[in-house]
């Protein structure tokens, strides 16, 4: 339970001090049009997450049903976050302009690159499932370490020269850097 616990409080802290980071480096303006995105894209995040904590549930009293019900939760992922994923996708500027011109200005391109994000997101998300039913805290520890400095680092270093969307590129990087590395050594065998 340590390492779980210590592998959470990096991924509070990459949730917790982008916004910071950000309010710093661009100001409380920008910071806005940051906040109602990364609420948007947060909220859909929780859906694989829980979907997952379902599945570490129902398997933890027999992890071979791991392999089989991970199937199944990939495809009802899919199914939920698919059509939305889109809709935010081609409508990103429209939705964001109900908050006016400049979130849709600023946030759009974030709100997009955080959508694709849900991919790879789901795929950590999955194998952190996996860990926990498998008893492997240092595959969590790790991962949420890695998140937390990628994401957190790669934003502070993008954003000066990209605004929002560097903060955008960062999250997709360290999330698609880490499910890829994930995919061939852990969650492609495991499905």
């Amino acid at each position: 339970m340590a390492g779980d616990y210590l592998g959470s409080l990096f991924a509070l802290a990459y949730a917790s001090l982008l916004p910071v980071i950000i309010i710093t480096q661009v100001g409380a303006t920008k910071s806005a049009h940051f906040y109602i995105v990364w609420i948007i894209a947060t909220s859909l995040q929780l859906v694989p997450l829980q979907m997952v904590t379902s599945l570490v549930v129902e398997t933890a009293a027999e992890p071979a049903a791991f392999r089989r019900q991970a199937r199944h939760l990939v495809i009802q992922m899919a199914r939920i976050l698919g059509p939305v994923g889109i809709v935010l996708l081609l409508g990103a500027d429209w939705i964001l302009q109900v908050f006016g011109r400049g979130y849709a200005e600023d946030g759009s391109g974030l709100l997009r690159l955080l959508v694709i994000s849900l991919v790879p997101d789901a795929v950590v998300v999955l194998y952190f499932g996996y860990a926990r039913v498998r008893a492997r805290v240092r595959g969590i520890l790790v991962g949420q370490a890695v998140l937390a400095t990628s994401i957190l680092g790669l934003s502070g270093l993008l954003l000066p020269g990209l605004g929002l969307t560097g903060v955008g590129i960062a999250y997709l990087a360290s999330q698609a850097g880490l499910a890829l590395v994930l995919l061939v050594t852990a969650v492609r065998p495991m499905l």
